[in-house]
């Protein structure tokens, strides 16, 4: 027989992990603790501690609320056998404890159950810390350098450990005011990022960088800090209130400022002026042997300064000497404005040419004061709108005048005298502009103000190709103008067109009837633009007739259309027509005319766009008048023939002869020509007789005997004339006398040719009277004789 016993119980097994065993201050861990029923039973109100150790610091759990932070205990329950139940609880490592070991262990601490095998029951995973105390230091070796000096700044690393470092770098980046020189590092410093790759360093190592810079310009009295930090490193660093330092300096000088006025900045010539120089030291530190260079400039004389004798006029230097941190000098010059400079800017600067230190910033160590003296700079700008404009255009002359100052202007007068090729039309003055004597009276103008003048003319015909220049002048200003090259200004103008002319000729200005004459017709362009479509018309006038022309075709007789077309600038054609003199045109004045009656362009002379040539048909008309004083002469009585010539034109009459033969009734006396008429050839020698005119020859000639009752005809004829005499018909005329008387006979008889004394006796007295005319107042004497008495 036998008593049998079951032996009970669960054995439960607890392990223990850590996902980083060598985390780092600060990382987060997660630990997991799995426990096991190895059996052979289930097992019930399974409690398992996990009280997390100093070191580490609970963040959550995937318990569900089964584990307690604070006490540690994870109620776990029920475990069936061969059953597992994990719990994850995630820490944070607490700062501080770099290098320490941190052992984290997990009990099974309740169970309904007999365990029999207890050596499981818990379970631990430990983490070491990682880090390393990185530490830096930095120095310079000069704190008070002067702007160029060279500085050393040393950068100082340490490991403090536990552990050893691997990726250590330090941000170094120099700052504004100092600039790189050189370092140590060989290479390893890198001036673009200021990184100093310093890679490994053991614990307790030390590393030494010297970075040499130089102090920069402009930089005095400020202070320039250089900090430089542990910016990498593959390690944790447990105390990075050690990971930086900076090392500063001040810069050291003194700031030197001067000022520069003048009391009058527009004075005038031989005016008193006072420049007032002022030296400040803006340090920050104290300076020493200033001196300021202030010379004089041209346009001003020293007087006097309030110096004490430290400024030297004829070098301009004035001895300060020291000068305090926030201390200011200031010396008086008084100066005369010199004679002839009106107008003018001049300046006046003042320098520091010398000081013990450094002055970091020059800018300020120069200062000018600029005087203006007193006047009044006019300029005049001249315009014209058209500058290609032809004749009898409009054009618009602008004229501005600008008071550039410095002062303003009163008195203004400005002279624009209209040039001759053209003529005024209106302008916009207002009546302050005279168009016969060009003043234009402004009168005041501010200074910075213009005055504006439009003036309206006429490009005067006759003026093609010309260049007109129309110049304004300031010829009235009470001030004084510095700068009289811009008192006057022109604007021109080119006249453009085309200004033809027509010249007209005739080689024979006094032809006959059936002469052949020439006439010439000259076209000239006178410009200044070349012409086109030139067109002439020259109709030949009643009394000529066209014979022939040398226009090879281009000249029409019909239409006395001349053809020309192009005809460049100062360029001339010649066209010569031969014409016959008509028959029956003698006397006549023959108008030849010329015009131009086709252009392209526009002629702006027209006055010479045609011209005439005339022909008078030669002759004298010469007439003879020829008269006796008596027509009814008697025998023996003295006569006295006129002969008239009149020239009835149109020309003067050469080589005039006239043949007046006396008639053989009468006898040649005398005559008045001077010895010019001949009597024996009955030639008169006239010569001249100019149009208009007479000449008379009076002839005196006795009637001969034996001629009465006899007609006597003298006539008288132009038998010479070196013109042509258009009008024969009356080149001769006549004048007659009949010889007038009577014949009369007497004849005496006596009754007794014999008588005694006392006889009576009785004479006889016949008169009878033969002719040819009858008588009058006939008387017969017959005085009786002595002897007898009647």
């Amino acid at each position: 027989a036998f008593v049998g016993i079951d032996v009970t119980g669960a054995d439960l097994g607890v392990t223990k992990t850590v996902n980083d065993p060598s985390p780092s201050e600060g990382d987060t861990i997660v630990y997991t603790v799995t426990v096991t029923n190895g059996g052979p039973d289930d097992a019930t109100a399974v409690q398992v501690t996990d009280q997390l150790p100093p070191g580490v610091t609970w963040v959550s759990d995937d318990s569900g609320g089964d584990y307690a932070p604070v006490t540690g205990k994870w109620t776990v329950g029920s475990l069936s056998n061969g059953g597992t139940s994990t719990l994850r609880i995630t820490a944070v490592v607490d700062i501080g404890t770099v290098g320490s070991i941190i052992t984290n262990t997990a009990t099974v601490t309740e169970s309904d159950q007999n365990d029999p095998n207890p050596d499981n029951d818990s379970d631990s995973a430990d983490i070491v810390v990682q880090g390393a105390d990185l530490r830096i230091v930095k120095t310079v070796d000069v704190s008070e350098p002067g702007e160029g000096d060279t500085i050393v700044y040393s950068v100082i690393v340490i490991n403090g450990g536990p552990d050893d470092t691997t990726g250590v770098e330090v941000t170094d980046q120099l700052p504004t005011g100092v600039t790189w020189a050189s370092d140590d590092s060989g290479g390893a410093y890198d001036l673009g990022t200021g990184i100093w790759a310093i890679g490994d360093l053991a614990n307790s190592d030390v590393v030494v960088l010297e970075i040499t810079a130089t102090v920069d310009i402009g930089t005095t009295g400020s202070t320039i800090t250089n900090d430089a930090a542990i910016t990498a490193s593959d390690q944790d660093d447990p105390d990075t209130g050690n990971n930086s330092a900076f090392a500063a300096i001040r810069v050291t000088g003194a700031d030197l400022d001067v000022t520069k006025t003048v009391d009058n900045a527009n004075p005038s010539e031989g005016d008193s002026i006072v420049y007032t120089v002022s030296v400040t030291n803006g340090g920050p530190d104290d300076t020493t042997a200033v001196q300021v260079t202030d010379q004089l400039p041209a346009g001003i004389t020293w007087a006097s300064d309030d110096s004490g004798g430290d400024y030297v006029p004829g070098t301009g230097i004035w001895s300060v000497g020291d000068l305090d941190n926030a201390a200011t000098v200031t010396i008086h010059v008084t100066a005369t404005v010199d004679a002839g400079t009106t107008g003018d800017t001049i300046t006046n600067t003042a320098t520091i040419t010398a000081s013990g230190q450094n002055d970091p910033n020059p800018d300020n160590d120069t200062d000018s004061a600029d005087i203006l003296i007193a006047g009044t700079d006019l300029g005049v700008v001249k315009t014209v709108d058209n500058p290609e404009p032809v004749e009898g255009e409009t054009i618009v002359y602008t004229l501005i005048v600008a008071n550039h100052g410095p002062d303003d202007a009163t008195g203004v007068e400005v002279t624009d005298q209209l040039p001759s090729e053209v003529t005024w039309v209106s302008d916009d003055s207002g009546g302050d502009y005279v168009p016969g004597t060009g003043v234009w009276t402004i009168g005041d103008l501010t200074r910075g103000t213009l005055g504006l003048l439009h003036i309206t003319a006429t490009v005067n015909l006759g003026t093609g190709g010309a260049v007109i220049v129309n110049t304004a002048t300031i010829t009235a200003l009470d001030q004084n103008d510095p700068n009289p090259d811009n008192d006057s200004d022109s604007a021109g103008s080119i006249v453009t067109g085309v200004d033809l002319a027509v010249t007209k000729t005739v080689d024979d200005a006094n032809p006959s009837e059936g002469d052949s004459i020439v006439y010439s017709l000259t076209v000239t362009n006178g410009g200044p633009d070349d012409a086109t479509g030139v067109a002439i018309t020259d109709q030949l006038p009643t009394g000529v007739t066209w014979a022939s022309d040398d226009s090879g075709g281009s000249y029409d007789p019909g239409t006395g259309v001349w053809s020309i077309g192009d005809l460049a600038n100062a360029n001339s054609t010649t066209i010569h027509v031969t014409a016959t003199v008509d028959a029956g045109t003698t006397g006549d004045t023959i108008t030849n005319t010329a015009t131009v009656t086709a252009l392209d362009q526009i002629d702006p002379n027209p006055d010479n766009d045609a011209d005439s040539a005339d022909i008078v048909i030669a002759g004298a008309d010469l007439e003879i008048i020829k008269t006796v004083d008596s027509t009814t002469p008697i025998e023996g009585d003295t006569i006295v023939y006129t002969v008239i010539v009149a020239n009835h034109g149109p020309d003067n009459a050469t080589g005039v002869e006239v043949t007046d033969q006396l008639p053989s009734e009468v006898t040649w006396v005398s005559d008045d020509s001077g010895g010019n008429y001949d009597p024996d050839t009955g030639l008169w020698s006239v010569g001249d007789v100019d149009r208009g005119q007479l000449v008379l020859l009076n002839i005196t000639a006795t009637v001969n005997s034996g001629t009465t009752g006899t007609q006597i005809i003298n006539t008288a004829t132009i038998t010479a004339l070196d013109q042509n005499d258009p009008n024969p018909d009356n080149d001769t005329d006549s004048a007659g006398s009949v010889v007038t008387g009577a014949d009369l006979t007497v004849t005496k008889s006596v009754d007794n040719p014999n008588p005694g004394e006392g006889d009576t006796i009785v004479y006889t007295v016949h008169v009878t009277n033969g002719g040819p005319g009858n008588t009058t107042g006939v008387e017969v004497t017959d005085q009786l004789p002595t002897g007898v008495t009647w």
